[in-house]
């Protein structure tokens, strides 16, 4: 998303895309965009790391002298609410994934953390419910803006036969995409359709132990792990179905794009809803509380076997190009950040 909008905005203004930590480039930038890897600081112990990225991206948002600056995921969003003070440089953080887990699993840091975020200019959340677990102070400072689908869906509509595989797409991180989850629905599930297979999609440091849960469950043989895709559309349009199984999420791409092609969707009601605001239980996908492979492995059985089912579904999912639309979602975020007060 953050290449998307730098490439959408690059359109009117000067946009720089900074990177401090790799410098691989793995989504495109428009060449209008310029990309600057800075490693910023290196040091063995992380807190002194930490200080002195703040102390040199500050020096390099004073030599930039930027409008705005915008940040995504933690550290970057703190990091960056720090640097800019003393700047002119306006702070406009997004947040991407799930507050409540946050504060949730943290203590004295992140509550160090959430009052650091107090202190940007402004907001962009994916979904009201991540919205409202911000304090009021930071609500009043935001807005909610959605994803948008990627342009090239259209390219990759699939209308036939759909094979029979269960594909899953996300980062190979079993505290939140609960591959494990996904395992266990499909052990049951394969009982009574054993013509299947389930392909991961996605590397990530669980990596071994999710093959090593597939091989202790005796079904290593009907799994297969595809690793990182370039065009992960093409390869997931023909599928039998989409599941995703996190404990949370922002708003889940992989769900999202799967959708927008057309491909049968069950998902987890991952927290904080933005699941919910992709898929309408029951029109077109199916929702399932989070944590029951007994449930998700039934409505998966019930996908499988009711060909018309799948085919409804298909045909609604697609619909979520009409509100995920790139051509709506990136005004807003031109709006908003032009309506910082800033010299834009």
């Amino acid at each position: 998303m953050m290449v998307d909008i730098a490439n959408a905005l690059s359109q009117e203004h000067h946009v720089d895309f900074l990177t401090f930590r790799n410098d691989k480039v793995l989504q495109p930038l428009n060449e209008k965009v310029h990309h600057i890897h800075n490693e910023l600081y290196k040091n063995k112990f992380k807190l002194f790391e930490n200080m002195g990225q703040i102390y040199n991206l500050h020096k390099f948002l004073k030599v930039g002298d930027y409008d705005v600056a915008i940040a995504f995921l933690h550290p970057s969003n703190y990091m960056l609410t720090l640097a800019a003070k003393g700047t002119k440089t306006k702070v406009l953080l997004s947040e991407r994934a799930d507050p409540y887990s946050r504060k949730k699993n943290g203590g004295l840091f992140v509550y160090c953390i959430e009052n650091i975020l107090r202190l940007a200019d402004g907001f962009v959340f994916q979904s009201d419910g991540a919205k409202e677990l911000y304090p009021l102070k930071c609500q009043k400072k935001g807005t909610v803006i959605v994803n948008s689908i990627p342009d090239n869906v259209n390219e990759v509509q699939y209308v036939g036969n759909r094979k029979k595989t269960v594909v899953h797409v996300a980062r190979m991180e079993l505290i939140q995409k609960r591959q494990d989850i996904m395992l266990k629905a499909f052990k049951l599930f394969s009982e009574s359709h054993p013509e299947y297979m389930l392909e991961f999609y996605g590397d990530g440091p669980d990596e071994d132990k999710v093959k090593k849960l597939a091989m202790d469950m005796e079904i290593a043989d009907k799994v297969e792990f595809k690793g990182v895709q370039k065009n992960i559309l093409k390869s997931i349009c023909d599928a039998g179905m989409f599941v995703l199984t996190s404990d949370y999420e922002g708003l889940p791409n992989a769900l999202l794009e799967a959708a927008a092609v057309g491909v049968p969707c069950i998902s987890t009601d991952c927290s904080p809803g933005g699941a919910r605001m992709i898929i309408e239980n029951d029109y077109n996908g199916f929702i399932v509380p989070c944590g029951d492979y007994e449930m998700l492995a039934g409505k998966m059985s019930e996908l499988a076997d009711d060909e018309e089912k799948a085919d409804r579904f298909s045909k609604n999912a697609v619909n979520v190009m009409v509100k995920f639309n790139p051509s709506t979602i990136y005004p807003q975020w031109k709006a908003f950040i032009e309506g910082l007060g800033t010299r834009i």
